[in-house]
């Protein structure tokens, strides 16, 4: 810039000098006409700027500061490569300096926010290394291009540099938005946490947010924590109680699942399957100690592992090409980072006036984080500090975002969300027909399923522990139209009476139950009043003569609405849609109401063996080609635009 200066302004050359110095210093000392005594101006202005501009922009957060310093350092320098006047382009310089001063700590700041704590000191020693070779060959750059003639371009190359650096910083933001696990997100604020503690210093937290003086992370990534064992265990002792006990004839006071009759000889060995995420298997073990009994358990049942990942087809877990394709299977995500700004930008004020300092200031997705970790503490340690930091219609808020989140990644919202679950529907009808799995394409693993001791048939209990969402995409795939409906993304409060809600559906520890019933009656009788069964012929029934097989399915307790199956499914069969009870119904009141809640075995393996997997088109939906302009919104499912 000296030469440039002196080449192409006429600058006086004493004078040139302290120019340069003032794009450090952040003044010119009486715009360097007096050379004497302008020494002491060096790296004076850069501290001031770096002060000043950091406490204006407190609020503003990383991203958007360090963007506006760029966009106004390029706009000085536009005013150096547009005026031709020495005191102008001087000052003009001097305020480059200025506005320039906070984005290399800006910069540093938000790299080292964005990663875990294992890996911030790495990035943040590479982020600096990484300046400092472009400080070393910027000059020489600039030195050829002067030397070749190039001089009068300069503050172009400049500002071109700027805007460069300036898109960086957004892409930075938007992948740091494009998130979709939980840890990462909460990781990224506790590291934020660790810098303005160790930026600061002292107690840089105020009022409700005091605790994090001297908070220390204690959760891990992907663990099954020993709450989370016990729900598994008290889930599989409920089994027991209420299905085991009948399906299997218990004795009195029998406990546990019996390997063996009452005449002494073996039960068949019962298969459970599990994928290979430690967590997952994990909750099956859990859950085979309440059903089997917490002594040699292992030895009472065969586990199939299916691995996750890898390329292996598996049923267990979302496997589908298509759903990892950000274009396509992110819509949920870009669901809940449209919403969170909707309904927790007050709570990031709030949050933010409990900075004492505040020159590294909370965005949106920290307070998300805070919510999260919140969730994920409560369950760990039966508490969190971070609950109490919002209001109830934030936390309502919250629990939306999860819907979100959920219906359009893998439910009637996705263009994949009946090909996820679509290879379990299968699977599930072959065992209720008790024949193996017809030949498909979809990500059902044939080598396992073909083998009768990995999956066996015509047995009275099958048990799969898998993820929440293979749960919903279940759902999805058998066209349950109960579920379905447009999810808006407002400011507005959701409402409390939406059938889909996650926080229902898929809690913890949540159980998808499909069971057949016999009845002697094809047409069986309306109960009025619910009856307790204490042994399996109780009442004079009798299993050889019930022979009449209807399917219930139950989702957490509460009785899956079969009846609103899409299709010609309900107007052709309607005699098969027989009995109603009292069941829940997904509301916040709890109110209950009278749904159809059992559909004949026959009719439905038979529809839903042809028609799921044909409108679940799983090799387009998951392998093809395309883009969302042919999702018809709300369908679950993605067919070629003709």
């Amino acid at each position: 810039m000296v030469s440039y200066m002196i080449g192409k302004r006429g600058s006086p050359e004493a004078a040139s000098r302290y120019q340069l110095s003032g794009v450090w210093g952040g003044q010119l000392d009486r715009f360097s006409f007096r050379v004497d005594d302008a020494d002491s101006s060096n790296f004076i202005g850069i501290a001031l700027g770096r002060v000043t501009l950091a406490y204006l922009g407190r609020n503003l957060g990383e991203k958007t500061f360090s963007i506006l310093l760029l966009a106004s350092a390029s706009g000085c320098l536009g005013v150096v490569w547009g005026v031709r006047s020495v005191p102008v382009d001087a000052v003009a310089l001097v305020l480059v300096g200025f506005f320039i001063g906070p984005v290399t700590p800006k910069v540093l700041s938000a790299v080292s926010t964005r990663v875990p704590p294992s890996l911030k000191s790495s990035v943040v020693s590479l982020t600096i290394g990484l300046g400092l070779i472009g400080s070393s060959v910027g000059p020489l750059i600039f030195g050829v291009v002067a030397g070749k003639g190039g001089l009068a371009s300069l503050p172009a190359v400049l500002i071109g540099a700027s805007v460069f650096t300036s898109s960086t910083v957004t892409e930075h933001g938007i992948q740091q938005l494009l998130t979709g696990e939980d840890g990462t997100n909460d990781e990224i604020l506790v590291a934020k946490l660790l810098n303005i503690s160790t930026t600061e210093g002292g107690a840089p937290f105020l009022g409700p947010l005091e605790f994090l003086n001297t908070y220390v992370y204690q959760l891990g990534l992907s663990l099954l924590v020993p709450s989370g064992s016990a729900m598994e265990y008290q889930s599989a002792a409920d089994f027991w109680n209420t299905r085991g006990r009948l399906l299997f004839n218990a004795t009195a006071g029998q406990a546990y699942y019996n390997a063996t009759y009452q005449n002494g000889s073996s039960r068949p060995t019962l298969v459970l399957r599990t994928t290979s995420q430690a967590r997952i298997l994990a909750s099956e073990q859990a859950w085979a100690a309440g059903f089997f009994g917490p002594t040699n358990t292992s030895a009472q049942y065969d586990l199939v592992e299916i691995k996750e990942g890898g390329g292996a087809n598996d049923t267990l877990a979302l496997d589908c090409v298509n759903s990892d394709v950000a274009a396509i299977g992110y819509t949920g995500d870009d669901a809940v980072f449209e919403f969170i700004p909707l309904y927790l930008q007050e709570a990031t004020e709030r949050m933010n006036n409990y900075l004492v300092n505040g020159a590294i200031s909370f965005n949106v997705n920290d307070t998300y984080a805070m919510q999260s970790i919140c969730t994920y503490e409560y369950a760990t340690f039966g508490d969190s500090e971070f609950c109490y930091l919002f209001t109830e219609q934030e936390w309502a808020g919250f629990e939306y975002s999860l819907d979100l989140e959920y219906y359009y990644d893998f439910s009637f919202g996705q263009a994949t969300g009946r090909a996820q679950g679509i290879g379990y529907v299968e699977e599930m009808i072959a065992r209720l027909k008790g024949k193996p799995v017809a030949a498909t394409n979809t990500n059902v693993n044939k080598t396992i399923d073909d083998d009768p001791a990995k999956f066996p048939i015509g047995e009275k209990l099958y048990m799969d522990m898998s993820h929440d969402d293979v749960q919903v995409s279940v759902i999805t795939a058998l066209g349950v139209k109960y579920f379905q409906g447009e999810l808006p993304i407002t400011a507005s409060a959701p409402s409390p009476s939406r059938p889909f809600r996650i926080s229902y559906m898929t809690p913890f520890a949540s159980r998808l139950n499909t069971e057949v019933i016999g009845c002697t009656s094809a047409s069986p009788l309306e109960l009025k009043k619910n009856k307790v069964l204490y042994s399996p012929n109780q009442n004079g029934y009798d299993p050889a003569l019930a022979t009449n097989k209807f399917i219930r399915m139950t989702w957490n307790g509460g009785v899956v609405p079969l009846a609103t199956i899409e299709g010609e499914y309900n107007d052709s069969t309607l005699s098969c849609l027989l009995l109603t009870e009292h069941c829940h119904r997904w509301s916040v009141r709890r109110s209950y109401r009278r749904i159809v809640s059992l559909v004949c075995l026959l009719v439905f393996t038979v529809y839903f063996q042809v028609n799921a997997s044909i409108t679940a088109n799983y090799d387009y939906a998951c392998t093809g080609n395309y883009t969302l302009d042919g999702f018809v919104a709300d369908s679950g499912t993605i067919f070629p635009i003709v």
